[in-house]
């Protein structure tokens, strides 16, 4: 009975500590594009920030790292395999250093941007610019979840939030068991790290003190990559879910759509963005292929906008 008691009472204890950890999580998400959830911190630009990294399970997850510039994420990182290496050479002092293939100062939008490529529509890397912009108006606080999934807590000018998970951040390397937070921006640094590397800014934050700073990484690090998008870009490019009141809906291996007009596409994605199978809508009923159990992202298109999205789980 002791036994049964005290395994009763830490199921408890996690139960009440995930649900305390609950209330962290990124609140008031304002609608999805392409499947991915943003908020609106109320930030001077109009900036909305993804609730999650690319690549992650949930909001707590680190997704998966990128070399700077590659759209291809990896777990192994060094300089002789980074996409954009050139040479290694040894100047006239004698001391071993690297270059990179100048692939611009702003990457962000372009086709070296994995938050563009990955994720579609209008969704980009952050500039250097867009983390000042964070740091500045945001208050920022490390908060301890079920370990790992620790983070920074980030709330905005206006209430709502989202997290950092922290990352493993591979350096040079394997990924390593020290974490920390440090996410890539777009935007490229003169300064070369330890003197040798051409490098990038990052955003980087430390557990101990939850302080947010920006500072040069080299750039075949594999860092984590929170996406971003103008709130302009919405305007002008993509509908967000609440701008529509048509509809549909997932059942036994059809999708039902109520509303919508002649000519829009449909399209089924995975979690990573790829594309499994896209159709001409015709009417309000459209069958699915045969898809492997999972979850994916059935989204309704038409003139490069994405007019709908949902999430299904094939069982």
């Amino acid at each position: 009975m002791k036994k049964l008691t005290t395994t009763l009472l830490l199921s408890l204890a996690i139960s009440v500590y995930a649900h305390a950890a609950d209330s962290y999580l990124p609140i008031n998400p304002e609608g999805e594009i392409a499947g991915h959830a943003y908020v609106d911190l109320g930030l001077p630009t109009g900036t909305l920030w993804a609730t999650s990294n690319i690549y992650a399970e949930s909001s707590c997850h680190p997704g998966r790292y990128f070399a700077w510039g590659e759209t291809e994420a990896r777990d192994i990182f060094k300089w002789h395999d980074y996409l954009f290496f050139e040479e290694e050479f040894t100047d006239d002092n004698g001391i071993l250093r690297y270059s990179a293939t100048n692939i611009g100062e702003q990457i962000s939008g372009t086709e070296y941007d994995a938050a563009h490529t990955l994720w579609g529509d209008c969704w980009r890397m952050p500039t250097k610019e867009d983390w000042e912009e964070l740091i500045e108006y945001c208050t920022a606080e490390y908060k301890e979840y079920v370990s790992p999934d620790n983070g920074l807590y980030i709330c905005g000018p206006n209430g709502n939030s989202i997290l950092l998970p922290l990352t493993f951040s591979p350096h040079g390397g394997a990924s390593t068991d020290v974490l920390r937070g440090e996410y890539w921006s777009a935007t490229s640094c003169s300064d070369l790290v330890h003197d040798i590397y051409p490098s990038a800014m990052m955003l980087s934050f430390n557990p101990a003190d939850s302080k947010m700073k920006l500072m040069p990484d080299s750039r075949h690090d594999g860092l984590s990559i929170r996406p971003v998008i103008s709130r302009k870009d919405i305007s002008t490019s993509v509908a967000t879910l609440t701008d529509f009141t048509p509809s549909m809906k997932y059942e036994d291996g059809v999708i039902i759509l109520n509303g919508y007009t002649g000519g829009s596409e449909l399209t089924v994605s995975d979690l990573s963005g790829r594309n499994i199978c896209s159709d001409t809508i015709d009417d309000n009923i459209c069958p699915l292929p045969a898809l492997s159990k999972g979850i994916y992202i059935v989204a309704v298109r038409k003139s490069d906008k994405t007019l709908n999205t949902i999430k299904i789980a094939v069982k």
